[in-house]
């Protein structure tokens, strides 16, 4: 059971949470946690009607589906039981799912993703795989052109995000708990007329998987959310930059460092999913991801050895927003001839827990030759090559070779 037949039987596990068995936990009484189930299988039966007619071929943000109906009844299974692990995952997946098929986001997310080749299931591990920031996004590649950001951001900070929110806390306390949830997939056989099928189970490994994605999605969320970038119709480059009181300008919610904080929190989970991973020594060809087996196996995706890879990616992630990360654009950009060879150490933590308000206030000395061109005074005399800590060792010099190379890009 691999490619194509495996992936449609993971998204129908991971994305669908078709989940047969589950339980309850702590002091609720009989009748509420009885109630919580028929509740929660009714949601599960309503999740797989509304996703029925999507195509598991494509990635989530391209689907065609409406799961508030089985999100109201996962989260009323959740108000006779808090701690019923099959609401808890039924919710969580739920709100994951209604999030990433808003149609509002479906620009972003085709841009994060980076329109990556491959089997559906590594949409899972996006995150381990980031797209290469060559300094300022090309305009032609940027989500700005296709969307008022400032409408985006909007609609993440009061719908999107505090929906993820939830999730995550519901993801936590079936970890917690030490949930493992029972399911089958069922799906047509060889035999026309006929079905198979499989049974398999989601643990609390499973359960730290799936938070790492989440994680991930938060941070880039919180991160669109952080300045102002809209640009009006009609409004030239010198009008934005030099007139426009909002633009680069730092937005209220506290955007950067909640970014900070998810991605200290995917480092941690990260490694703590691969030992949980590692450790377990049951069976895992009933397991949804496994190194080797069961639905997922991340040999398929990461290796030879993809839980000493994902060890590695949670330390070096654990350094970069700690200890800085140290950037050189010819190997972020190798098909750039222009790319400068230089390294720019960026403090991530500085970056992210104490970011800049205005960021036009650290631009260099400049021109503008037309109204939607500029053009830096050379020798360059930055206000401060350090950007306030953020790049510690950089002088005017060092972006006397960086700037011209962004501008060249953020201007195509």
């Amino acid at each position: 059971m691999t490619g194509l037949t495996r992936w449609r039987e993971a998204a129908a596990v991971l994305s669908l949470a078709l989940a047969l068995g589950s339980g309850g936990c702590g002091d609720t009484s009989a009748g509420s946690a009885d109630k919580a189930t028929d509740l929660y299988e009714a949601g599960v039966l309503r999740l797989y009607m509304a996703l029925s007619g999507v195509s598991m071929e494509a990635p989530p943000w391209e689907w065609e589906a409406d799961v508030s109906e089985p999100l109201e009844f996962f989260e009323a299974a959740l108000d006779e039981d808090p701690d019923h692990c099959g609401a808890l995952l039924g919710s969580s997946v739920a709100r994951i799912i209604e999030v990433v098929t808003d149609p509002e986001l479906r620009v972003f997310l085709r841009y994060l993703s980076g329109d990556r080749e491959g089997e559906p299931a590594e949409a899972l591990f996006w995150y381990l795989r980031m797209p290469v920031p060559g300094g300022a996004f090309p305009r032609r590649e940027s989500p700005a052109a296709e969307l008022v950001l400032s409408q985006l951001q909007e609609h993440l900070e009061n719908e999107s995000i505090p929906s993820l929110e939830v999730a995550d806390e519901r993801l936590r306390l079936f970890e917690e708990l030490g949930c493992e949830v029972d399911f089958a997939v069922v799906v047509p056989s060889v035999t026309p007329g006929d079905f198979e099928v499989y049974r398999f189970d989601i643990d609390v490994t499973d359960a730290l998987f799936v938070h790492c994605a989440l994680d991930a999605l938060e941070a880039s969320l919180h991160t669109v959310c952080a300045y102002n970038i809209d640009r009006d119709e009609g409004q030239s480059l010198e009008e934005l930059v030099e007139d426009d009181p909002d633009f680069l300008v730092l937005r209220d919610g506290g955007h950067l460092p909640s970014t900070y904080s998810e991605l200290r929190a995917l480092a941690d989970r990260l490694s703590e999913a691969a030992a949980s991973l590692g450790g377990e020594t049951d069976p895992q060809d009933d397991d949804v991801i496994t190194e080797s087996e069961g639905l997922i196996s991340l040999e398929d995706i990461l290796g030879q050895d993809p839980l000493g890879e994902i060890e590695r990616l949670s330390a070096i992630l654990e350094g970069a927003v700690t200890e800085g990360l140290s950037v050189n654009p010819s190997s972020l950009a190798p098909g750039d001839p222009a790319a400068p060879d230089i390294e720019v150490m960026v403090d991530v933590e500085e970056l992210l827990t104490d970011p800049l308000h205005d960021i036009r206030l650290y631009f260099p000395p400049h021109t503008w030759p037309t109204p939607d061109s500029m053009a830096i005074t050379l020798p360059i005399a930055m206000p401060d090559p350090t950007l306030d800590g953020i790049t510690p060792t950089m002088t005017d010099g060092d972006w006397e070779v960086v700037i011209p190379w962004l501008l060249s890009r953020a201007l195509r």
